[in-house]
């Protein structure tokens, strides 16, 4: 219906294992309306757009384009290099200015002749900043733009203290219209009318068969699916070619034991699989409901993996996996799609394909990823592999802390060169984890023989919380970081005091934040206080009244 009325549809998929952090996909789907309104509108829509864009923004534009890096296809000729390549020495991009950010863009690219539907599936995933970012489009004061949210959650795996909850408490608060919906298994109608289309006989033939069906599988599809599949391996439900038609033993039907549930069912029959295949599916399953074909060339680079595409395209001819063409960054006026993705039909079949894993295996199978991913990491200058690896490598940080000191360094500057990155992408959180694993990893003793990497792993930590909004974390990490650098010359940690000092108004220190400016630059050679307070105490004053 949105797409009928005009409108544009954007879907994306949380995931619990994958590498993007559940803001990073929140924010990749507007994103991708970027793209889409490319392919979609004529040049003379995206010209009045862009106008508007430049209006509202203004010498701005650059910091939107590092949270939407597509909306530079919305530009054309030279208004995208004049506009848009140059980013204005303004302080670090920080949580609220991207939902702000994003609040405008939405108000201008979305309208009721252009309206917007977002869907986000698998929000049991989500955290509360990535539904923060969501509630600041939908609870808009200005209420100009038009955007449909839709968001689907299995209830039965979340807890009555999961954000979403507060999440759908304070749309409803802000007075957002919303609407809750229920979705159960098929009816045992709606279940005989898909058994009877599959196997092509009459509904009232079928009937029966629907019936154990239903009572066994309460309704749900993909478990029905499993069951009459596994019916056809016993030979409890077989075609035969005197009747020209499925035929089947009620009675043994009705007596044939299943699983408590679908994931034994998938188990079972990926267990039956060749071994290479097996170990494909296996790879396929660390990262994420989805691997792209990039992942796939460099893990074949590998040794242990060099197999991987052959055996994966084996799952795919097998039903395990599907290919899926995603939208790519236009070269031309024409939109192109390429087959890039594989991902699994369910996310039962990734969830079993994982849990062929041997728990205690886990971890070192992931370690195995980063690194093979790692090796060939020189040949693309791709931030996907490098924020796949260091997912990867960071999954078995309990290996890595028993490593020698040398071989943690060089993960800890790893860690850093990717929340660097991150930070630059304003994928803030992922940043943030990056960076504290880094920090973790550090030896012990590593600010006296390694103080340039401690002090840049901190540093770029506290922004990323800073930018987070956590500021006590920030302004904690900083002060340790200065206290370590006490011999350090000024000039050299000047940034890390200027983030501290940030800090301390954020949390309304304002005496203290005084102070330190007036201790800075004193110590650079600057006097700045006035002559009439003479001594700390009356610079308290000053400051409070």
């Amino acid at each position: 219906p949105v797409t009928v009325a005009g409108g544009y549809v954007v879907s994306m998929k949380l995931d619990d294992i994958a590498t993007a952090s559940p803001l990073v996909v929140v924010t990749s789907a507007f994103n991708e309306l970027c793209l889409l309104f490319k392919e979609k509108l004529s040049d003379w829509e995206l010209h009045l757009i862009q106008k508007e864009l430049i209006r509202v923004f203004g010498i701005n534009l650059p910091k939107l384009a590092r949270i939407l890096p597509n909306v530079k296809y919305m530009f054309t000729g030279q208004t995208s290099s004049l506009y848009l390549d140059h980013e204005t020495n303004q302080p670090d991009l920080n949580f609220r200015g991207i939902c702000f950010a994003i609040q405008c863009f939405m108000r201008i690219v979305s309208s009721k002749s252009r309206p917007v539907m977002i869907f986000i599936d698998d929000l049991q995933w989500a955290d509360n900043i990535s539904l923060d970012l969501i509630h600041s489009v939908l609870s808009d004061v200005k209420k100009s733009s038009t955007v449909l949210f839709v968001g689907a959650y299995r209830s039965n795996e979340v807890q009555q203290d999961h954000a979403i909850y507060r999440f759908l408490d304070d749309l409803k608060s802000y007075g957002v219209k919303t609407s809750e919906m229920d979705l159960d298994g098929m009816s045992v109608q709606d279940l005989n009318a898909m058994i009877a289309d599959a196997l092509t006989v009459l509904p009232r033939i079928s009937k029966t068969l629907s019936a154990i069906v239903f009572r066994k599988t309460s309704g749900n599809p993909l478990f029905a699916l499993e069951f009459l599949d596994s019916l056809i391996k016993r030979c409890l439900l077989q075609y035969s070619f005197r009747e020209r038609r499925w035929i089947w033993d009620e009675h043994a039907v009705n007596e044939a034991e299943l699983s408590d549930n679908v994931l034994h069912l998938l188990t079972t029959k990926l267990i039956s699989l060749p071994s290479d295949q097996k170990e494909a599916l296996k790879v396929a399953s660390c990262f994420g409901s989805r691997i792209t074909k990039r992942a796939v060339e460099m893990l074949s680079k590998s040794r242990r993996f060099d197999s991987l595409g052959s055996h994966l395209d084996d799952s795919f001819r097998d039903g395990f996996l599907v290919h899926i063409a995603e939208r790519s960054s236009p070269t031309s006026s024409e939109k192109s799609y390429e087959m890039t993705t594989m991902k699994f039909p369910h996310d039962k079949v990734r969830e079993a394909a994982y849990g062929l894993i041997d728990a205690n295996e886990r971890c070192r199978f992931h370690h195995d990823i980063g690194m093979a991913l790692l090796s060939n990491i020189q040949a693309t200058d791709s931030d996907e592999i490098l924020f796949s690896a260091v997912h990867h490598i960071n999954r078995s940080t309990s290996l890595l802390l028993g490593y020698p000191a040398e071989t943690r360094l060089s993960m800890a500057e790893l860690n850093l060169k990717a929340g660097s990155r991150a930070i630059q992408c304003s994928y803030f959180m992922s940043a943030f984890s990056y960076l504290q694993v880094g920090a973790e990893l550090l030896p012990a003793d590593s600010w006296k023989e390694h103080g340039k990497l401690c002090a840049d792993l901190h540093f770029l930590l506290s922004r990323a919380a800073y930018a987070l909004g956590k500021i006590d974390d920030a302004s904690l990490t900083l002060k340790g970081c200065i206290e370590e650098m006490e011999n350090v010359e000024l000039n050299d940690k000047l940034d890390i005091y200027f983030l501290y000092i940030r800090t301390l108004h954020a949390r309304r220190e304002l005496s203290e934040a005084f102070k330190t400016c007036r201790w800075i630059l004193n110590q650079l050679g600057e006097n700045v206080l006035h002559p009439d307070i003479t001594k700390d105490d009356d610079v308290t004053a000053t400051v409070d009244e």
